[in-house]
């Protein structure tokens, strides 16, 4: 199992990468990276000009499927360009791929790429900005699915993500609150992906 972190101007990006149970060995073969595969792409945009304006966007989304890899982007932009306003943007992606061809044991493949971006502008405003990107992937080489149990719970913590988001708390404050349930979320997924019956 790898937890990588990776920070963008402003805001910060976490990967989680699941290795499932007896998936270690390295493939065999390598597959073709110009072959067609799913493309999955999750965007939260916030951009605040007025004074006193206060605005949120949570997006949430969760995909599943076993094979040909994928190329999955996740974006969060919060722009906050005055001085008594709040920006905030959320995005939250969990994508469990299975059968993914090429896999090796450091999680990586040919047919699999990930694009993870957080950026949070006030450009010398005092306005305050948060963008917070969520991309929890789980990857194997065998045939991998979510559970309904953990897709109920990861749709109440982007519930529970709207509400900090639109609520009141300084960016230090409203940071640590959606980087908590984020925490709360990459545990749902570490219990909720399951190898899928053939």
């Amino acid at each position: 199992m790898r937890l990588a972190r990776a920070l963008a101007a402003g805001g910060t990006a976490a990967v989680v990468g699941l290795l499932a149970p007896g998936t270690a060995s390295a493939a065999t073969g390598l597959p073709d990276p110009s072959a067609p595969r799913p493309t999955v792409a999750t965007a939260a945009k916030v951009y605040v000009y007025r004074e006193g304006q206060q605005t949120s966007f949570v997006a949430f989304r969760v995909w599943s499927g076993n094979g040909t890899g994928i190329t999955a982007t996740n974006l969060a932009y919060a722009r906050a360009w005055c001085t008594r306003c709040r920006a905030v943007s959320v995005s939250l992606q969990v994508v469990v791929q299975g059968h993914v061809p090429g896999l090796d044991t450091a999680q990586r493949s040919p047919v699999v790429r990930l694009r993870n971006l957080a950026r949070a502008d006030t450009s010398g405003y005092r306005g305050v900005a948060v963008a917070r990107a969520y991309q929890l992937v789980a990857l194997s080489r065998h045939q991998l699915t979510l559970t309904s149990a953990a897709r109920t719970q990861l749709t109440g913590i982007e519930r529970r993500m709207r509400q900090v988001a639109a609520g009141p708390g300084t960016a230090a404050q409203l940071t640590s609150r959606l980087d908590a349930l984020a925490a709360e979320a990459t545990a749902v997924v570490r219990r909720g992906v399951v190898q899928a019956a053939h």
